[in-house]
């Protein structure tokens, strides 16, 4: 899990160093079509059908839409912030998903998980910096993408389980090519690939997909308790990262608003843990 979320801040460097060169548009798509080709291969290799009526099916379709919309949020909110207050604010996705779980999949959460998701969207408000001067309206962005990557995580739970792991990469990834055309045709179009952007771009897609592998590894080999609280080590990358390559410096307010949003995600995913173990 530490290497996935090592591989995810890398991905997301090279994204952003992209934005300087590259549309946001044109970026999704590359990244699509990039994931799309080596999960297509991956499948391909295992003897996964990627074209079945599965691909049909209304869940798999949400969480396909779903994937597009937060990959497109944060692509745009590393082109419109810091990588460290992006990736900060995508750390309430695990807060989103336990508040969607309770609201519209009927899941019990008690007082102390609502307590927990309610500071945490504190943390956000700070990071958001609400004042008389605005929104930071990056950190806006990121938020959609939590929307849409949280949807994405509530859909994936009523996927069937006939349907692979890699199918719905492959899915996922394959359904940003239309979203990035359409960006690029309603903002800024596609521009010319010069060597210094043809590395960045492939960077992205290397290091991504082989998060999202090591990810996924993670998963099935290990104890989801033991291995999901190591997702929040994306932040000291991203932080790293963030000060090496682009010199960022945090300010008090990311600070703060990431510390409360770790803890708040941390103690939800404890709580969690605790009543599947010891149920009431």
């Amino acid at each position: 899990m530490t290497l996935g979320m090592a591989g995810f801040a890398a991905s997301d460097t090279f994204v952003k160093l992209s934005t300087g060169l590259v549309p946001a548009g044109q970026i999704v798509a590359i990244m699509g079509t990039g994931g799309a080709l080596i999960f297509g291969v991956l499948a391909r290799l295992r003897g996964v059908r990627l074209f079945s009526r599965d691909i049909l099916h209304p869940a798999i379709l949400l969480r396909t839409v779903a994937e597009a919309t937060g990959t497109l949020g944060f692509v745009l909110a590393l082109q419109m912030t810091t990588l460290s207050v992006a990736s900060a604010v995508i750390q309430a996705n695990p807060l989103v998903v336990t508040l969607g779980a309770a609201v519209l999949l009927r899941e019990p959460v008690g007082w102390r998980r609502w307590a927990a998701i309610m500071v945490g969207f504190v943390g956000v408000m700070v990071m958001l910096k609400p004042d008389s001067s605005g929104v930071n309206s990056g950190a806006l962005m990121a938020l959609v993408s939590v929307v849409g990557l949280s949807t994405r995580d509530l859909a994936t739970r009523s996927v069937p389980a006939r349907v692979p792991t890699v199918a719905l990469a492959a899915y996922g990834f394959a359904i940003l090519v239309p979203a990035g055309i359409v960006v690029m045709a309603i903002g800024d179009g596609p521009r010319a690939i010069d060597g210094q952007s043809l590395l960045l771009l492939l960077g992205m897609i290397v290091f991504g997909s082989a998060a999202y592998m090591a990810m996924t590894a993670s998963i099935r080999l290990g104890d989801l308790s033991a291995v999901a609280p190591f997702r929040y080590t994306r932040l000291i990358f991203a932080f790293t990262l963030g000060a090496v390559v682009f010199g960022e410096r945090q300010s008090m307010s990311t600070l703060i608003g990431a510390a409360v949003v770790a803890a708040a995600g941390l103690y939800t995913l404890w709580r969690e843990t605790r009543v599947r173990r010891y149920p009431a």
